[in-house]
């Protein structure tokens, strides 16, 4: 069962290496993996760097107007395989993950979801919230996300994404699935981490309107059969509605009754629902404390206001026949500015800006001197852990042991070039020769060798024992002249994460 790995990613060059890294890394074992990268028109290293990498296949959307379905269209149509693992720039894959999920595509499952953690959910509040919103419950679920491994024959089917859709795309594919009679499961294995790496708020109103623009959009394709049709709605409601009394209260003055009237029932609107009723919910079913519930609230309450301008925004580019971010046109760069002044405006009503929300929002993620408890959501049931600093590094110790536990000779593995030398023997002497990729050589008169996890002197005396059957007292020499099995994978944020090759012996 081999599997596909298309990467997509636009400007990517801080997180690829390791994205890729972790596709290369996995410890999947049921059959061949292939990675692909589709680049959207990068103007950094990204389409470089994916170049370095032997074995992965890089390619260029060639768009000018790039559409994340059009990348991975383009990407999972270049392999062959019967599985497709999608997977986001900006994620690193667990390496157990593909035999996991490709153990859940069986039956009528047509893709499968695992769980997507945020790598630094400690770091800004936006992360954190992003780290509660990820996953589904486990089981059957409406759609999938940016990772997900889908079956070729469902995307054939349903004929991939929507390449015109600019959000919304991942969840408007997982509709045309179910539609067509195959299922989307979400597990409890970890899937991928993830690096939201938001830390402003204008980062944080930028992704919002973008998500109400793909609501907006998936609706208008499938709202016939109430696809999304209800979160439209109410978003429509809270976001809409509620800051439009709130604005027409300020305009009717602050002294008239009707000012009042109007500005407490659009701040109802757009708060009462999540800030008042769900906290004691969200507390419950989410884990969370009371600081915390009351932070996510706020979230729920403010959010829907960018998601309100996204959805406005697609109804106006629908109108006039305007894309979402086409710079060419002025008109529809206006349009989208005025909306999202429009929507500054009712956040500023509301009191809120960025000064004095996110360093407030902040604090609750700040460890004390001793450690802090985090709760976390691992396929539904919460756990605790201790996120104590001192834990995230290894002792002195217990790097001496981990390096006294490689073994002080080279072990032969695939990809390795060598010589094998019979003095006086030159009709069973071979030069430059590869160890295949099952980690076997063949030798004349002795045949296969399987030498993967042998040293140098284990080969040596092999041989001679074997052709001492054909010769008295072989000499046989066995060189090394290219070591490929001397790697490691460094990971995370360093100056160069990647592939490091080395010669010779090596210790952490």
């Amino acid at each position: 069962m081999n599997i596909d790995i298309v990467i997509i990613g636009l400007n990517c060059a801080a997180t690829l290496r390791d994205c890729i890294c972790s596709a290369l890394a996995s410890n999947y074992d049921a059959g061949e993996v292939q990675v692909f990268y589709v680049d959207s028109g990068s103007s950094d290293d990204s389409l470089r760097i994916a170049q370095e990498f032997p074995g992965v296949i890089a390619m260029e959307l060639g768009s000018k107007f790039p559409s994340p379905g059009a990348a991975r269209n383009l990407g999972w149509r270049k392999g062959r395989a019967p599985l497709v693992q999608f997977l986001d720039s900006d994620t690193i894959m667990d390496p157990d993950w593909l035999s996991r999920g490709m153990a859940e595509c069986k039956d009528e499952v047509g893709a499968v979801r695992g769980l997507r953690r945020e790598r630094f959910p400690e770091r800004s509040v936006f992360n954190w919230i992003a780290d509660q919103e990820w996953n589904a419950p486990v089981g059957d679920c409406d759609t999938v996300g940016g990772d997900a491994l889908v079956r070729r024959e469902v995307l054939q089917t349903v004929g991939g994404y929507d390449e015109e859709l600019v959000g919304g795309e991942d969840p408007e594919l997982s509709e045309r699935i179910r539609q067509a009679g195959w299922k989307v499961r979400q597990t409890a294995h970890l899937m991928t981490t993830h690096d939201l790496a938001m830390f402003r708020m204008i980062q944080y109103w930028r992704r919002a309107y973008r998500t109400g623009y793909g609501y907006a959009a998936v609706t208008a394709l499938h709202g016939d059969q109430g696809f999304w049709l209800r979160e439209v709605i109410r978003i429509t409601i809270r976001g809409g509605l509620g800051p439009g009394l709130m604005i027409a209260g300020v305009l009717l003055g602050v002294l008239s009754w009707m000012a009042g009237a109007s500005i407490a029932l659009g701040g109802l609107a757009l708060v009462f629902q999540p800030f008042v009723l769900r906290q004691g919910n969200m507390r419950r079913s989410m884990g969370l404390s009371r600081r915390e519930a009351m932070i996510y609230s706020l979230h729920c309450s403010l959010i829907v206001i960018p998601e309100f301008a996204g959805i406005v925004r697609f109804w106006i580019g629908d109108f006039v026949d305007l894309p979402l971010r086409n710079t060419a046109r002025p008109q529809g760069v206006a349009c989208a500015a005025l909306v999202q002044a429009l929507s500054l405006m009712c956040l500023c009503l509301l009191g809120v800006s960025c000064s004095s929300v996110q360093p407030g929002l902040h604090d609750f993620t700040k460890p004390d001197a001793k450690s802090q408890k985090e709760l976390f959501n691992v396929g539904g049931a919460f756990q605790e852990k201790v996120a104590d600093e001192t834990v995230k590094f290894a002792s002195e110790d217990e790097v001496a042991h981990f390096s006294n536990s490689v073994p002080d000779a080279y072990l032969i593995g695939p990809g390795d070039v060598l010589s094998v030398v019979v003095r006086g023997r030159p009709d069973v002497t071979m030069d430059n020769v590869t160890v295949s990729p099952d980690g076997k050589i063949s030798v004349p008169l002795i045949g296969v060798i399987e030498v993967t996890g042998q040293t140098v002197e284990w080969l040596t005396t092999t041989i001679e024992d074997k052709l001492k059957a054909f010769y008295s007292e072989p000499d046989v020499v066995v060189v090394i002249h290219e070591y490929h099995n001397n790697k490691v994978f460094v990971l995370g944020r360093v100056d160069n994460p990647g592939l490091v090759n080395f010669k010779g012996n090596g210790t952490l």
